[in-house]
């Protein structure tokens, strides 16, 4: 597990916590974006640039600053890199090519807020202002669909649609064509409150969080199905496959900040939502998901936390049983032994 802290990426060992190694980076590693990675190679956001670290090394091999600020997550497809760099009023939205040290394939520049990329097919698609854009993911040619709104968080882009928040308090459905346009008629709004958090797609249930709860949609006809109000405020829900494919949230609750484990079993289920731990502030926290399934999170603090399911040993369990009901058969025939004695020891007339 990686845990950029400063200048430097600290590499967890996922069995005990401790620290494998000490990755040194030239800028500070950015707070507020994430990087990910790309077979043995990390892409790292730090304040004005971005970081090509070889983790089978762990040593920074390319390293190339924009001369502004890193404001999105980065995206890799097919040895390219995708982020946004703020200058000034004006906002850029990069392709570039990682094995040539970064060098710029295509840029998309607004005025507007850009936001974080997500893929589907041949498209790269972020928000600029209220308009989502449909950008081919290595040619210079994009589509431009108006949506009404400026959208404030990331797209989440499934299979078969793009869903989007926007600061209406309104999280929104669309459909693309094979060439990065509208399908015609296909944009659906629903209303989830201020603030909405970036969706998430999961078997057929679209969920968002906002100031009014956790909201559970039907993501076909995009209707609100179920709502968790304790839930106010939440990050982005995420999936955690490791624990059984439940979906997270870190929510505020008056002055406490919780983090919720929700389980939606279908129609013939009402949604269950679970507190799984507490926190004094979550307020630029992330969190991310091992391969193993372990849930790690960072407070606003700085404090890194880990959460994982408890494997059970079906033999172990059996064979404690075993030995739990042997001891209380030992202990009913110990004092049925000590009742003979004393019964023996007693005169007899």
């Amino acid at each position: 597990m990686l845990f950029p802290s400063g200048k430097q990426i600290l590499r967890l060992n996922e069995a005990d916590g401790s620290t494998e190694a000490v990755i040194d980076l030239p800028l500070e590693s950015s707070r507020s974006c994430s990087g990910t990675i790309l077979g043995s190679i990390l892409i790292q956001p730090v304040t004005s640039g971005v970081c090509a670290v070889d983790l089978s090394q762990n040593k920074v091999t390319i390293s190339h600053e924009f001369g502004g600020t890193i404001d999105s997550d980065c995206a890799v497809i097919d040895g390219m890199a995708y982020f946004s760099v703020r200058n000034d009023s004006t906002e850029t939205m990069y392709c570039t090519d990682i094995g040539n040290g970064f060098s710029v394939i295509w840029e998309y520049s607004s005025d507007a807020d850009i936001t974080s990329a997500t893929v589907q097919g041949d498209y790269v698609i972020f928000g600029a202002g209220d308009t989502l854009v449909a950008h081919h993911y290595k040619e210079d040619s994009f589509c431009e669909i108006p949506v009404g709104a400026d959208i404030i968080e990331a797209p989440f882009a499934s299979q078969y649609a793009v869903f989007f928040s926007d600061s209406t308090g309104h999280v929104g459905k669309l459909r693309l064509n094979s060439d990065g346009t509208m399908e015609q008629d296909s944009l659906v709004r629903c209303e989830v409150g201020a603030s909405p958090s970036t969706p998430l797609q999961f078997n057929n249930s679209l969920y968002v969080s906002s100031e009014t709860g956790l909201h559970i949609l039907d993501s076909i006809n995009m209707e609100i199905t179920h709502t968790f109000e304790t839930v106010r405020n939440g990050s982005t829900p995420f999936i955690c496959r490791g624990n059984g494919e439940r979906v997270y949230c870190v929510g505020k609750n008056e002055d406490r900040w919780e983090m919720h484990c929700t389980l939606n079993l279908g129609e013939d289920n009402a949604p269950t939502d679970q507190i799984i731990a507490l926190m004094d502030d979550f307020t630029d926290g992330r969190s991310a998901v091992s391969k193993n399934g372990t849930l790690y999170f960072r407070d606003s603090m700085g404090r890194l936390f880990a959460l994982t399911k408890v494997e059970y040993n079906i033999f172990m369990m059996v064979l404690k049983v075993i030995i739990m009901l042997a001891l209380i058969a030992g202990v009913f025939i110990w004092i049925r032994m000590l009742g003979k004695r004393r019964s023996a020891s007693m005169p007899k007339y």
